[in-house]
């Protein structure tokens, strides 16, 4: 996870075949923070081309660092990252000018939907188209197979896995996907910092339950934002039963509309990106328990800006381990190592 402040851009790096090298970017910060995703990938994987990357949703603080990327590699910066392929939902294709309720013309509806991903005077998806870099859409899918059990002959329903080996979409739906990004169109949306007030927290008095780990948490409303709620949340399983949890800016409603297989495999995970930088709008009790996370990352400036204390303290109560960049300003972190039996670096907790 790279300290890229209420920002988000993380690494996967893993070897397969004992000799296969993959290099996956899961969003990439926002456009001034480019460079130092560059400088990290050509610090620890210089010569290793950028397999895959994601773009979770359409918020600048978590894809105008591609755009940067992207500028790199279309003006042939000889330091630039190589990036084989994308996976980034392209709102274009899902919303028809004859479906809209107002008057508007195909071409305006399309110049506003691109307009979404746009970063200094350019568009990721124009960069996409001139660099020649393929990019498909994700989406949650599930499949059925044929099981004989002792039972007899039945139809077994079960999550598809990607086209990139160790990942699964969980979410969203593509019906999913297709309800958030119908207002999509009404907003040019460069994330404004938000404020959650930091002294908005359990009263002293409160005693967690089996089912309620925070009041306050379980109180908040929802995180109404479309673009938040279209997030890609992706799993990465490098063994079995090893899941780490990417969520973008996704929320409780989000989560909810997994299908059960995918949120059967978001069930107690080693490591949880928390959603939204913190935000008490997309975490209650009832997710922190289900995804009963070993690690809880949270990627933040500071306490009252997105972060909320009772969702550290939900965590922690749950028996998470909590970190957070912004008790951790000047380095990345190790999460996890199954091949170099080795502490993770000293990092100071929430």
């Amino acid at each position: 996870m790279l300290n890229v402040g209420d920002a988000d851009a993380f690494v996967v790096y893993y070897i397969t075949d004992r000799t296969r090298k993959h290099l996956v970017l899961i969003d990439a910060g926002r456009y001034e923070d480019g460079s130092r995703v560059l400088e990290h990938l050509n610090a620890h994987y210089r010569g290793i081309p950028v397999e895959l990357a994601i773009v979770t949703h359409p918020d600048d603080d978590h894809y105008g660092g591609f755009v940067y990327l992207l500028e790199q590699i279309k003006s042939k910066n000889k330091d630039a990252a190589a990036i084989q392929r994308f996976w980034v939902n392209d709102p274009r294709k899902h919303i028809n000018a004859d479906d809209v309720n107002e008057d508007i013309q195909k071409k305006t509806l399309e110049s506003r939907l691109k307009d979404i991903y746009a970063a200094h005077d350019t568009d990721l998806m124009t960069l996409l188209d001139e660099c020649k870099i393929p990019y498909r859409e994700a989406f949650a899918k599930t499949y059925s197979r044929i099981s004989n059990s002792p039972l007899g002959t039945m139809v077994v329903p079960e999550c598809c896995s990607s086209d990139q080996i160790g990942f699964t979409i969980l979410g969203p739906t593509k019906n999913y996907y297709e309800a958030q990004c119908q207002n999509f169109r009404y907003e040019h949306l460069h994330v404004e910092v938000g404020t959650e007030a930091a002294d908005v927290v359990d009263n002293a008095d409160f005693v967690k339950t089996d089912r309620c780990l925070s009041k306050v948490l379980d109180d908040a409303p929802d995180d109404n934002s479309d673009h938040n709620r279209s997030s890609l949340i992706v799993l990465f399983e490098p063994e079995y039963k090893v899941r780490f949890l990417f969520t973008g800016d996704a929320s409780v409603d989000s989560f909810e509309h997994m299908t059960t297989m995918h949120q059967l495999k978001c069930k107690d995970l080693r490591w949880l990106k928390v959603p939204h930088h913190g935000s008490k709008r997309n975490l209650n009790s009832k997710w922190i328990k289900y995804f009963n996370p070993s690690f809880a990352y949270i990627s933040t400036l500071k306490r009252g800006q997105y972060l909320n204390q009772c969702v550290v303290n939900a965590l922690k109560k749950n028996g998470s381990d909590v970190i957070s960049t912004h008790n951790n300003p000047t380095f990345s972190y190790i999460v996890y190592n199954n091949c170099l039996e080795r502490p993770l670096k000293a990092v100071a907790h929430c």
